[in-house]
């Protein structure tokens, strides 16, 4: 039975201040009068991306709040067995500087480690902050923006949900069952492998085996061994920026590869989009070792970006750069 209960939380708490740099003469934002509503409409020389100026004063209190239940359950009578339940995230900020809309979303994640076999992930946004219907000064036509009014204060609940991900999947091999891995691929882990102190290790511990030429000490025959692997995940998307505008979406990712021999792979991997039966993005992949040189093919059957793509060069990393390819791919045909 259980023994014992554990919640640990992790509060993070930081500080950040960044001035105003909304004045035209800094460079960093301009200004024009829209012609349809002949308001001045100011806009950031730079674009949405980088965010490199504050159009107000920032004195940020982010705050982060992680949470971990565990327990402890007994296996007999002196053997004990500790099990992390869920562990749960949650991140904001606070703009003391702000007249308005001070609290930021609320961001939350989700996981469960208790089940071996099974990942889960759940991840989201609440807004703590009422929308309404107003006419955008720019364009004139009628956009949600929030205002400053809680959704508490509006009588509409606790808060408003405006992102959620679901992630589900589990990974079936020669090996076993677990979960789908989400470290370090297995390329990364074999330039690891083969980097220059694993192979001076390997070639000075080696040791020679005695060819068995008449076949005196073994049983005639060998096992067939063709390492395989397969993986699916479930994933569910919502995104309501708006009481207006919902999209949600719900898709099977399935992965699949098989080693032939001990130097030629064979991969498959796409997605189905449950809600319209569609397949999107099917790739084969073939990957050929030969010796110190290497063969890959990846092939699109279907879609807009069919094709393939053929590369033929050095294994050695300091070598990567010699390389054959062969394309016939929509941005090179």
């Amino acid at each position: 039975g259980i023994q014992a209960i554990r919640h640990t939380l992790q509060p993070t708490i930081g500080l950040s201040y960044a001035p105003d740099l909304s004045d035209t003469t800094l460079g960093f934002y301009g200004t024009y009068t829209s012609p349809v509503t002949g308001q001045a409409i100011t806009y950031s020389r730079f674009g949405s991306v980088g965010g490199l100026a504050s159009r107000q004063t920032q004195m940020l209190v982010t705050g982060s709040f992680l949470n971990r239940v565990a327990i402890k359950t007994m296996q007999d009578d002196s053997v004990s067995k500790p099990i992390e339940l869920f562990t749960l995230t949650l991140s904001t900020s606070y703009n003391m500087a702000a007249d308005s809309l001070r609290l930021a979303p609320v961001f939350f994640n989700l996981r469960t480690p208790m089940l071996d076999a099974l990942e889960f992930n759940m991840t989201g946004a609440f807004s703590a902050y009422d929308q309404v219907l107003s006419a955008d000064p720019a364009t004139g036509r009628p956009a949600w923006r929030d205002v400053n009014t809680s959704i508490i204060e509006a009588g509409k609940g606790l808060a408003r949900l405006t992102s959620l991900n679901l992630q589900m999947g589990s990974r079936f091999s020669s090996d076993g069952v677990s979960p789908t891995q989400t470290g370090r691929s297995a390329q990364d882990t074999a330039s690891t492998r083969d980097d220059l102190r694993s192979r001076f290790e390997r070639r000075v511990n080696t040791l020679e085996q005695e060819s068995d030429i008449f076949g005196d000490r073994s049983p005639g025959w060998s096992p067939l061994a063709m390492p395989w692997e397969v993986s699916g995940q479930i994933i569910y998307s919502l995104s309501r920026p708006n009481p207006e505008l919902t999209s949600q979406s719900l898709q099977a990712v399935i992965r699949g590869s098989v080693s032939l021999t001990p130097t030629t792979r064979v991969g498959v991997s796409g997605t189905v989009d449950l809600l319209s039966g569609q397949l999107i993005n099917p790739i084969i992949d073939v990957t050929k070792q030969i010796h110190c040189w290497y063969l890959t093919l990846n092939w699109v059957p279907v879609g807009f970006n069919r094709g393939f793509f053929l590369r033929f060069g050095a294994s050695a990393a300091q070598l990567r750069d010699l390389v054959i390819p062969k394309q016939s791919t929509p941005l090179f045909r």
